[in-house]
């Protein structure tokens, strides 16, 4: 997300970050705190006084004399994806600091499958860049090597037999870094491509969604003679589970380096280096687990839904943002850093489609043709014949203004298949029984959903 430029001001905001994630992650917690609450003070003074969207919601926050009340923290409703459907203009700084440089457009379907679009800035990008590279640094990667990445593409990008990237992919600001080289596939590839293609990137990372490294894991078991020389997995977007470790292990001679992150907020956590737990950003976010039902913080060992403030995006602050995920809140870590800790995430699942002759995939259809063929809110895709698919969705547009064949032609052409689409317009998709909510479901028998 950052300018490709690398200005200066880039290159002296990434050293300063730097220096302060270095030291920060060793403070005691309530040092920490106490850095944390300074920097919401100040996001939350910025949104008081520049964006008309936080006006009334956050006054019980702001005292007579313009000081900050944290102890009303709770009192604060959470922003939601439709908030910012509604109120996008509103929830605009009109007065996002020049020193943090550029304004840049972000857009997410998120787990909940309801598109947003949200506007940061170069300082903040710069700053998620920075705990990208601590984390990477945990992990102890090695720039030298290549990295193969199998994720969500923009339509028309990096399709099999994928592409190559005349970028490092090394941190910008790191001097005579050996950086090598950078190579993406988009994920909607069938895995048997996937895995020759990553047989030819000779020895390097993989970065892509854990249901991914399982199929690609189980193809190579079965092939030998494709097993590709994989350094590490760099996974982010779904559960890591213990057997998926031992997996990749057994399987590829490496391990799993997991990561969270979002469009809207870029890095959020990365694993332990001691361990497999991830560890936020506290420096740059404050991180909530709450409770549906009390709407208190989750004790160390719940599940609650993540709900997260940024304190370096000025030109749309987001605060207690509700993302949909849900995390399991972790206890204080023994490696020693005083940064909060998730056990995992267990948000952002995706199921893979099975189709006759045992091709899986994974959906990952555009955003864009759900908005622009159904004028859909929010939607969910389920596999409900071998060649069947179901698109649930709200919308208020009637049928007659929505364009249902185009949607199943671009999706076919996504699909590289033709598929029979049936479509379901709804007031509401409800979650799994589990309170989970899928974009994708495969509901054919014996599927694990």
């Amino acid at each position: 997300m950052t300018d490709s430029s690398n200005s200066p001001e880039q290159y002296a905001a990434a050293k300063t970050f730097q220096g302060m994630l270095d030291q920060c992650q060793w403070l005691e917690p309530a040092e920490l705190k106490r850095l944390q609450n300074e920097a919401l003070s100040n996001i939350i003074l910025h949104a008081w006084n520049t964006v008309p969207f936080y006006r009334d919601r956050i006054a019980s926050l702001i005292d007579w004399d313009g000081s900050i009340r944290l102890a009303n923290w709770s009192k604060v409703p959470f922003l939601t994806r439709r908030d910012i459907q509604d109120n996008f203009d509103t929830l605009k700084s009109n007065a996002c600091p020049e020193a943090h440089g550029q304004i840049i457009e972000a857009k997410s379907s998120g787990s909940t499958a309801e598109p947003v679009k949200v506007l940061t800035t170069q300082f903040a990008s710069v700053a998620s860049a920075v705990a990208s590279k601590r984390g990477m640094a945990w992990a102890h990667i090695d720039y030298s090597l290549n990295q193969a990445q199998i994720i969500p593409m923009s339509d028309g990008v990096a399709p099999y037999p994928g592409v190559k990237i005349d970028a490092s992919w090394a941190p910008f600001w790191i001097e005579d870094t050996a950086s090598g080289d950078w190579h993406q596939l988009d994920h909607t590839t069938s895995h048997k491509q996937q895995l020759d293609w990553l047989s030819h990137r000779g020895r390097c990372y993989l970065n892509t969604m854990p249901s991914n490294v399982r199929e690609l894991a189980g193809l190579a078991s079965e092939n030998p003679d494709m097993k590709p020389e994989v350094a590490g997995m760099l996974t982010l977007g779904e559960i890591v589970s213990n057997e998926l470790r031992d997996l990749v292990r057994e399987t590829l001679d490496c391990e799993i380096h997991d990561s969270y992150s979002t469009e809207e907020f870029g890095s959020i956590g990365w694993q332990c280096p001691d361990g497999t737990n991830l560890h936020v950003a506290d420096e740059l976010f404050l991180l909530e687990v709450i409770d549906e039902e009390s709407g208190e913080p989750c004790e160390p060992g719940e599940t609650g839904s993540v709900v997260i403030t940024s304190f370096y995006n000025y030109a749309m602050p987001l605060i207690r943002y509700k993302l949909g995920d849900l995390a399991t809140s972790g206890p204080p870590c023994p490696c020693g850093r005083g940064l909060t800790s998730l056990t995992n995430i267990a948000g952002r699942r995706r199921q893979l489609f099975r189709f006759p002759g045992g091709e899986t995939i994974m959906p990952g259809l555009a955003t864009r043709i759900f908005v622009e063929y159904l004028h859909a809110r929010k939607w969910q895709a389920a596999q409900i014949g071998d060649e069947v698919i179901e698109i649930r969705f709200v919308s208020d547009a009637p049928e007659d203004q929505q364009d249902r064949e185009a949607f199943a032609t671009a999706a076919n052409k996504r699909f590289q298949r033709e598929l029979k689409y049936v479509f379901k317009q709804m007031g509401v998709i409800p979650p799994q029984p589990s309170g989970k909510f899928f974009e994708y479901v495969c509901e054919l028998p014996e599927a694990e959903n």
